[in-house]
Order: C-alpha cells, then structure tokens, then sequence
C-alpha cells in the first residue's frame, strides 16, 4: 500500500471562503504565537518546549481567544504540528553538520501560501467534500476518480486566491511489467536528451511570457503600499505566474511519465542544482548579465522537480534511477571511444582528435551518461571491476590515460 494524493480545485461559496480563511489566519496566528513563546522561553530560561508542551495550551487559548472556537481542532493541532516538524528539520540539519542555511523556523505571513490539515472526518458525498466545520460540503472540480482509502486532507490557497484540496488515500498502485531497456539523460537549460534519441524541449514558460511579468511587475511597483490598486497588480501578476508555473508542472509530469513507461533503468546526472545558481563573483567567466540569464533559465526548467518526480513514480511502478556523480565529465568524453577532450569549450558540436566522429554535445553526453551509470551500476554484466573505466578500442581514457595515447 502506498500514500497517493489527489488534487482538487475548490469552488466555495462567499460564506465558507470566510469561514476558510478564518482558518488559515489562526492556523497562521497559533504557528506565530507558538514560536514567539518558544524563542522567548529558551532565550530567557534556556529550556526548549515540543509539541506536547504547547498542544495542551490550545484549550486555554480558546477560552481567551473565543474566535479560535470558530475553527476545527484539527486546524489548530496542525499549526502545533507543523512548528514542530520545522524544529525537528534544523535540528537535524544541524546534527549532520548540514552546508548553508539551516532553516530554523520563521513566522509566517498572511501574503504567501496559506494551508491547513485535516486529519479525520474527510468524505466525498455526492460531488462535495465535506469536512469539519462544512459539513454541508464544499464544490470542487472532480476531474479526476478518487481511488483509495482516505487519509487525511490539506486545504490550501494559493497567491492567486484559489482554493485547492489535496487530499491524501492508501491504494494499491500495480507496478508496470519489467522492460530490457535502459536509457541516460542529459537534463540542460534547452532540453531533455536521451542516450535513445529522444528529445524534449523544454517550454520555458516564464522566459516565453517575460514581457509580460515585466509590464505587470511595473505596475506593482508603481502603485502605493497597501493600496487596492497594488493588491488587484499583484493578483494578476502571481496568476500569470501561476499559469507559467502549470505549463512547467505540466510538462514535467508529462515527460517523467513517458520515461517511466518506457524504460526499466534512468540514469542521470547528479546535479547541483544550488550550486548552478551560485553568484561565482570575481570567478565567473561570463558576465554578470549572461550568468543571470542562464540562472533564470535554469529556474524556468524545474529540473530538482523533474528528478523528485521520477524519484517517487519510478518507486511506485517499479523503476529504477540512478545517478552519475557530477564531476563525471559526460560533455568532454567521446563516447565511441572514450577519448577526452578537456579544451572542449561550450561548443554545441565537435569533432573527436582521436576517432574523428562529429558528435551532438547533448546526445553525446546523454550516452556516457548512459554508459557510466550502467558501469558503476556492476550488476547488469557491463563491468567487471568497478574502479576502473572501461577500455575501447586500446585506448586509456580520462585520469588514466597518457599523454602520448591522449593527444591521439
């Protein structure tokens, strides 16, 4: 049995869209006060509170706060909850000595995304979701079959001001039959390319409407703090870029499954996503504006998402991904016959010193992707020792090879 969601659009009348976002604010208010009064504890007594120490404060809370009453308990249990997910999360960044940022928890703001959960008492009743506090149920757009055993619901509202359901159920999700194929992907900025051929353009969806969100950033900025006008600039604004956000996801969702269909093992490069975005300072070798049409690319691609999507199908159906280090250097290598040309610049094609085959710097690096994974990987025959890249055609190839037998 696995955890499966499905995801709904929301459709509430005037009334319960109040009733709605009186939830989210003392979700919001109860998320806030709690980690005031942590914060204040450990800096004033160094003794730290959890979970336990705080949910048994909601009752007396609501005698002093008779608004809290209006929402469901689960709501209010939930925001104790998830402060103390985010306590547990930096504290075991900071147990495993994490890079960076630890994440400790932040209040929140009634500006960006607003949830709550739902833990029982979720139903479908003719065409209505119906929990605690609408019982009288609460139109969505079933487009699709809910299958399952439900878990638990999570109602949120996005910045463009529309209200989704996901709502979580424990199904039996039937694996697809094992396939003999495997396949290597080169994830760039342009496109997804596949050691079979196969390529996938990327949409670019914010770079294709930038005009756009650049005209509709201007008004936003121009009008006054706090004005209607600036909120009504800002709502379309977030849904322009909500729309680009859906045609990325929409994408993603596509081509992950089409891979998944269709091949047994995926192999891909083990990315540093954070690491593309980095400001490179007095190190970068293009300027200051070309490396930031290159972040922006990048961020228009959703490649962390593209991975985590494959990760979790390829789990539920049976699949296999694995991942090449990313100081393999699957551009520089030939793959018909591994000869590396490290003075390889950012040239789309070239020519091999050693074979002289013409190669697409795309598909050539999806094959030795295809190719390294399916050697570290020593289970499916392709290598008998490991450590050791193959040879081809009597040649040495990378930190192995000699300089008379690499110049070719």
């Amino acid at each position: 049995m696995s955890l499966y969601s499905y995801k709904y659009r929301l459709n509430p009348t005037s009334t319960q869209e109040v009733l709605l976002n009186k939830h989210f604010g003392c979700v919001r208010y109860l998320y806030n006060h709690f980690l005031d009064q942590r914060t204040t504890v450990y800096k004033e007594s160094q003794e730290t509170q959890n979970y336990y120490s705080n949910a048994i404060e909601i009752p007396k809370l609501k005698k002093e706060l008779p608004w809290l009453k209006e929402v469901g308990s689960q709501a209010l249990q939930y925001a104790v909850k998830q402060l103390q997910t985010g306590y547990d999360n930096f504290f075991r960044k900071v147990k495993q000595k994490t890079k960076g940022k630890k994440g400790f928890p932040r209040f929140k703001s009634k500006h960006g995304k607003q949830s709550f959960k739902v833990m029982q008492n979720v139903k479908i009743v003719e065409g209505k979701l119906i929990i605690p506090k609408f019982l009288e149920g609460v139109n969505f757009v079933q487009h699709r079959v809910l299958e399952g055993e439900i878990q638990f619901a999570t109602i949120s509202k996005n910045k463009a001001g529309q209200y989704f359901a996901s709502i979580t159920v424990k199904k039996e999700i039937a694996q697809l039959p094992r396939l003999n194929k495997t396949v290597g992907y080169d994830l760039n900025a342009a496109k997804i390319v596949g050691s079979d051929g196969s390529k996938h353009e990327n949409p670019l969806p914010e770079h294709e409407h930038k005009q756009h969100l650049r005209f509709l950033a201007k008004e936003v900025s121009r009008k006054v703090k706090g004005s209607e006008g600036r909120k009504k600039a800002q709502l379309r604004y977030n849904k322009l870029k909500l729309y680009c956000k859906n045609v990325r996801e929409d994408f993603l969702h596509k081509v992950s499954s089409k891979i998944i269909n269709e091949n047994q093992v995926i192999i891909l490069e083990d990315l540093d996503v954070k690491g593309m975005f980095a400001n490179l300072g007095d190190k970068r070798k293009e300027p200051r504006w070309k490396e930031r049409k290159l972040h922006k690319q990048l961020q228009d691609c959703g490649f962390h998402s593209f991975v985590q999507k494959l990760m979790y199908k390829a789990e539920w159906y049976g699949r296999e991904v694995i991942k090449v280090s990313r100081w393999f250097p699957s551009s520089q290598l030939c793959s018909e016959c591994n000869y590396q040309n490290k003075e390889l610049g950012q040239e789309k094609e070239w020519t091999c010193w050693n074979c002289f085959a013409s190669h697409d710097r795309d598909e050539n690096a999806s094959k030795n992707i295809h190719n390294e994974g399916l050697r570290t990987l020593g289970t499916r025959g392709i290598a008998d020792c490991p450590d050791v890249r193959p040879i081809k055609f009597g040649l040495l190839v990378g930190s192995e090879a000699t300089p008379s037998l690499a110049a070719g």
